[in-house]
């Protein structure tokens, strides 16, 4: 490697914040080892340290504090509820793929039980195969999702044994040796915790130690406070022990259930899927079909089998699966919400910002209003937008959803004064040299703002966009929240409302990947900034 390519990349990765790399990669090539040992103490260790020591503080203090949902979630807790999290994505993708194996067998049984009709069809219709090696290969899938579905009933259907002996019972009664063989660790690892946990809570609530009488003194009343708190606390540290080894047992249900769906022959696949791309050519032509049909009895024609169409045409329409979002589909419309306003704000400001730092009367005229609309709080926008949008934005068939609509303008309204300012100052002071050259040489108004003042300004216009970007992102949650768009926003308010020590795990799960995220744009931001400030500054 060469030595500018290898500066490059060094240079590269501080752009990144992967400076912390940098070190090691000195000391690899044997540069001054004693001062690379000492970056990576600095960079790397302190850093490490700190989160080690935030990581302790956090464990201890959070069984500490009792709130109405139990104790606070510590480092554990909040793993485990990202691991049901996943699990959650797990057990969606799951259904998905059962809600289109049901979809199949009624598309199957339609084309065998109306195949008369289909023979009416114009173009003809697609081959589905023979119908003896679609039986068996839709009973095989049958087949398999039977086992999977009892595999993911098998933890609820033991949990509840009241003993081993009833939940021996009760895995005694599966049909699948599968979910025979998981019922054994289910019963040996969860169910003892299980049941230990419900007599101790029940002792717990029906006992009358903890309360306090007229008669006792303030002395045994202290004591008995004392005593219900450090009960408490006992119950909630098992509860929260019990949350995490029953988000163990689902994952790892999930993992064999996705398992055996994805053990599925080639063959029967081949079968499968062969009659999914018959049933998607088929789709457009029963609509037209059906369209046609519609037509002609209007203008007279009657056409006997009308009905026939139209059950085979509702069976065959698209039908996608109704589910809930995951927490990445969520994380997804987020980001895709985030962006559409972003994009907004800085279709309005970076224009604005130009014209405003061009003239001055112009700049003057704009002042008060961006200082009295930079502050404003996204929860006094969002009413405003939501009246205005539901007032102006009504189409029939809409292309976005009004709440996406909603929050998108708020946090469009709330990121774009950064850059509307840091482009109005990065014009004004775009070098009077530059503007002597663009009169010189007789550039007309578009070609000196775009082949002189924007590149001069360039590097003050992404210190906006970065700015503007951290806004947006911190401005959406709330906006999310009022607006209650499917995104992180809304996530968080829903977990709050459930009320659970679990679901404050996962408003926990919900902050760290909102930091992460946000850290994560800023160091695009921060990249593309340094990109165009051609070497004038380094941004923190």
């Amino acid at each position: 490697m060469s030595i500018e390519t290898f500066n490059k990349l060094i240079k590269f990765l501080k752009t990144i914040r992967m400076g912390w790399v940098v070190p090691f990669i000195l000391l690899a090539k044997g540069e001054n080892p004693s001062a690379q040992i000492r970056a990576i103490f600095s960079g790397v260790c302190i850093p490490i340290f700190a989160i080690l020591a935030f990581l302790y503080l956090w464990n201890t203090s959070s069984s500490l504090i009792v709130t109405k949902f139990g104790t606070v979630p510590g480092p554990r807790q909040v793993l485990s509820a990202w691991g049901s999290l996943r699990n959650e994505s797990r057990l969606e993708e799951i259904k998905e793929a059962d809600h289109v194996r049901r979809l199949r067998e009624k598309r199957v049984d339609y084309s065998d039980k109306y195949s008369e009709t289909l023979k009416d069809l114009p173009g003809g219709a697609p081959d589905f195969g023979d119908p003896a090696e679609n039986a068996k290969a839709l009973a095989a899938a049958a087949l398999v999702f039977g086992e999977v579905n009892e595999l993911l009933d098998v933890s609820n259907k033991i949990s509840i044994s009241r003993d081993g002996q009833s939940a021996r019972e009760t895995a005694e009664s599966f049909e699948f040796e599968p979910s025979k063989a998981f019922a054994s660790v289910v019963i040996d690892r969860l169910l003892p915790m299980e049941i230990a946990f419900r007599k101790a809570d029940e002792t717990f609530r029906m006992s009358t130690d903890y309360d306090v009488l007229k008669s006792d003194s303030k002395e045994i009343a202290a004591r008995k406070k004392a005593a219900r708190h450090a009960e408490s606390k006992r119950l909630a540290a098992e509860k929260a022990a019990l949350l995490i080894r029953r988000q163990e047992i689902t994952t790892l249900a999930t993992r064999q259930a996705l398992a055996r769906i994805d053990s599925v022959p080639s063959g029967t696949m081949r079968v499968l899927d062969s009659i999914d791309a018959a049933s998607v050519s088929l789709r457009p032509k029963l609509d037209a079909w059906f369209t046609a049909i519609e037509e002609a009895e209007a203008a007279g024609t009657k056409y006997r089998n009308k009905t026939k169409v139209k059950m085979l045409n509702k069976s065959f329409a698209d039908n996608p699966y109704p589910g809930k979002e995951t927490y990445v589909q969520q994380i997804g419309t987020s980001l895709k919400t985030v962006f559409a306003g972003f994009l907004i704000a800085s279709l309005i400001a970076i224009p604005l910002g130009v014209v405003c730092g061009l003239n001055k009367n112009i700049n003057n005229a704009f002042n008060p209003l961006i200082q009295i609309f930079k502050p404003v709080s996204p929860l006094a926008w969002l009413p405003i937008v939501m009246i205005v949008v539901g007032a102006l934005y009504t189409p029939d068939d809409p292309m976005f959803e009004l709440s996406f609509i909603n929050s998108a303008i708020t946090v469009a309204l709330c990121s774009l004064w950064p850059t509307l300012v840091n482009t109005a100052v990065g014009v004004a002071s775009t070098d009077k040299d530059f503007l002597n050259v663009a009169k010189v040489l007789k550039l007309n108004w578009f070609k000196k703002i775009f082949k002189v003042v924007l590149p001069a300004a360039l590097p003050l216009v992404f210190t906006g966009l970065r700015l503007s970007l951290g806004v947006g992102w911190m401005v959406l949650i709330a906006a999310e929240m009022l607006a209650q768009n499917p995104g992180l926003g809304k996530f968080v308010w829903d977990m709050f409302q459930n009320g659970s020590s679990e679901t404050l795990s996962m408003i926990m799960v919900a902050v760290f990947t909102i930091g992460i995220i946000g850290f994560a744009l800023d160091t695009v931001m921060l990249s593309l900034q340094q990109f165009v400030s051609f070497g004038e500054n380094e941004a923190i």
